[in-house]
């Protein structure tokens, strides 16, 4: 991928002072070309961490991300601006050379040289909503499995057989659509799920700030300079083409805190890592590097946790966090539900509850959904265990398991020291210099002090 800054110039943009506070503050105000082909800035509330996340896990790592929610909830919006910040708007109308846009685009207009040609070349695969290209769920099941995908195409009257390798996508998946039972399980299971809240608090900051934008002038628009733009897309893009490999002497320690419970998370822990190796990629220059490895600092570690802690279980099973939220007032609250003796625990009384009252616990927590979504929510927590249900007027379920994160109070001190012995022991030729220049402060970013600096160790 080329450099984003123009031939011209003798130097590029200055991006040692980059952190993760701005690439979360760039969706403040993205920059997007409207269907008129105008720019306008269109803010982002809320969603801190899924914000950032396509770009770390897509963007820099090439792992194929899938950000769901309910329509209005953001997710097309942070997948625009995403694209944006790494390809520029050109991507949006499929004129990127590295970044291949598919859309309901039909088999015979798909596969032309052209098209062919330009997935072979690109970097990355964006679709705006994976409902809507049924015509390539083949080639995608394959691309999930890190398979070739391989077709004869039809060229006048001779038949061209042609190849696809895989390619990291970028997409979203409205809830509710009918097509997602089309979805194969394969490709929904190998892509790493990030929910975009909602909510009527939610809801409300969005009305107020598209008011704003309505009312304010553009030098109050709570925008990014562009130069600030540009200097944060080129570090990006450097990101990217970084194909050393990260060590991270933490991970052994830091891999208490993942989940055990089920099979799938052998498989996203690696995503976890991922996560991790991408922030200290992203974070390279300030880090120990040699012209084989970037040593990940104990920071990096810090900040994944900080990002994407509490919705790990939710992207190891595939389930919302709403689904968390509503099994915490089942066990709280008995204002909704009906309370009586359980079978299982003849001491104890649990709480049953329909559908209606389960909806209603979703109205009070200002989130509300249908019957059909709720219903679909419950029934994947049914089957991963944490919910059961009995028929007894009705259908009614009850809470079996409430304790869903691995203790996230971790000890860093403890993680710290027994990262700097494996360096010492592993790593001893690079020890003393990794020691030298490892620290543990970092730029919060995101949340009531946003642009701090601040010490893990100290604040631990």
């Amino acid at each position: 991928m080329s450099m984003p800054w123009r031939a011209q110039e003798t130097k590029k943009p200055k991006t040692e002072h980059l952190t993760l506070y701005d690439l979360n503050r760039y969706f403040d105000g993205p920059t997007i070309r409207n269907s008129d082909g105008k720019k306008e800035v269109r803010p982002i509330k809320g969603n801190h961490r899924i914000r950032m996340l396509p770009t770390l896990l897509w963007g820099i790592k090439g792992r194929s991300v899938i950000i769901e929610g309910d329509a209005g909830s953001g997710k097309s919006e942070i997948e625009k601006a995403t694209m944006v910040l790494l390809f520029e708007d050109e991507a949006l109308d499929d004129e990127s050379r590295y970044c291949a846009l598919l859309d309901t685009a039909t088999d015979q207009a798909f596969w032309t040289y052209n098209k062919i040609d330009q997935i072979n070349s690109c970097d990355r695969v964006y679709i705006p909503e994976i409902q809507n290209v049924e015509n390539h769920f083949p080639m995608l099941k394959k691309w999930m499995e890190g398979a070739i995908f391989k077709k004869d195409a039809r060229v006048g009257n001779t038949s061209i057989p042609l190849k696809l390798p895989p390619r990291p996508i970028l997409s979203c998946l409205a809830i509710n659509n009918d097509k997602i039972k089309k979805l194969p399980d394969e490709i929904i299971r190998r892509m790493i799920h990030l929910w975009a809240e909602s909510g009527e608090k939610l809801n409300k900051s969005i009305h107020n700030m598209k008011a704003d934008i309505e009312s304010l002038p553009e030098c109050e628009y709570p925008q990014m300079p562009i130069e600030e733009v540009q200097a944060l897309r080129t570090k990006l893009i450097i990101a990217m083409n970084e194909h050393r490999r990260v060590v991270n002497v933490y991970a052994n320690a830091i891999q208490e805190f993942i989940p055990a419970t089920f099979t799938v998370s052998n498989s996203y822990i690696g995503e976890f890592f991922n996560l991790i190796q991408a922030i200290a990629i992203f974070n390279a220059e300030q880090r120990y590097t040699t012209g084989e490895y970037i040593f990940a600092s104990i920071a990096d570690n810090y900040l994944a946790i900080l990002i994407s802690g509490d919705l790990f279980p939710d992207m190891c099973l595939g389930i919302q966090g709403l689904g968390r939220e509503i099994i915490r007032q089942m066990t709280i609250s008995e204002t909704f539900g009906s309370l009586r003796m359980d079978d299982r625990n003849p001491n104890e009384a649990s709480g049953y509850y329909t559908i209606t009252q389960i909806m209603d616990i979703q109205k009070y927590m200002g989130k509300q959904r249908d019957a059909v979504t709720t219903e679909e929510l419950l029934d994947k927590y049914c089957r991963m265990g944490y919910l059961g249900k009995e028929k007894i007027k009705g259908t009614e379920y009850y809470v079996r398991i409430s304790d869903f994160e691995k203790n996230t109070d971790l000890d860093w001190k403890k993680i710290y020291n027994d990262g700097l012995d494996r360096m010492g022991i592993h790593w001893s030729e690079h020890s003393f210099k990794f020691r030298e220049i490892e620290h543990d402060e970092y730029v919060v970013p995101f949340g009531e002090n946003a642009g701090e600096t601040v010490h893990i160790l100290e604040d631990d």
